[in-house]
C-alpha cells in the first residue's frame, strides 16, 4: 500500500465512486479494513521524492532507487538483504531486475505524471523539499520554516 491508495480506499470504505474519467494511480484497500484479504496482482509501491529529482521504485523482493539526472542510483534484494547494506546497482548478476525495475519505474511515471510538475526534470531542485532548517529545538530536532518565508 502507498499513499496513492488513500482516496480509493476511503471512498471505496465509504461506498462511494471515484472520479469518472481522470487517471489516478492507487487502488482500494478497503477489504483489509474489513478484514478481509486483499488479492492484488502486482505489489509494486511507487515513491517520488519532494526533496529532489528522485523516484523509487519497489515490489516485495526488490528496491530500486532513482536520482535524476546521474544517481547515485541504488538497488537492493530486500529478500536477501532487508537491510539494504548491499547495493547491487553496479552488480552485473543483477543488471536484469535493475533494467526492468527502471523500465516499470518509468512507465509508472509515464502514465501518472503531471509533465509540467515532474520532479525529475528539476535538476535545480536543492534536495532540501520545501523548508530550510532555521535551528535546533531543545530536543535537538531541527526547527523549519518554508524557504519562501523571509527572516
Amino acid at each position: 500500500m502507498s499513499h496513492y491508495d488513500f482516496m480509493p480506499t476511503l471512498l471505496d470504505y465509504l461506498g462511494m465512486e471515484g472520479p469518472q474519467g481522470e487517471n489516478l494511480p492507487g487502488r482500494s484497500f478497503a477489504p483489509i479494513l474489513h478484514g478481509e484479504t486483499l488479492e492484488r496482482e502486482d505489489e509494486a509501491i511507487v515513491i517520488c521524492d519532494e526533496y529532489g529529482p528522485n523516484r523509487m521504485f519497489r515490489t516485495r523482493d526488490w528496491k530500486y532507487v532513482h536520482r535524476y539526472p546521474e544517481g547515485p542510483n541504488e538497488l537492493y534484494h530486500l529478500a536477501e538483504d532487508p537491510g539494504e547494506k548491499h547495493n547491487l546497482i553496479d552488480d552485473p548478476a543483477a543488471a536484469e531486475m535493475k533494467e526492468a525495475l527502471h523500465q516499470r519505474l518509468d512507465a509508472w511515471f509515464e502514465t501518472y505524471v503531471i509533465p509540467e510538475l515532474d520532479a525529475a526534470k528539476c535538476l535545480e531542485c536543492s534536495g532540501r523539499g520545501q523548508r530550510n532548517v532555521v535551528g535546533k529545538s531543545p530536543d535537538q530536532r531541527g526547527i523549519f520554516k518554508p524557504l519562501n518565508m523571509k527572516g
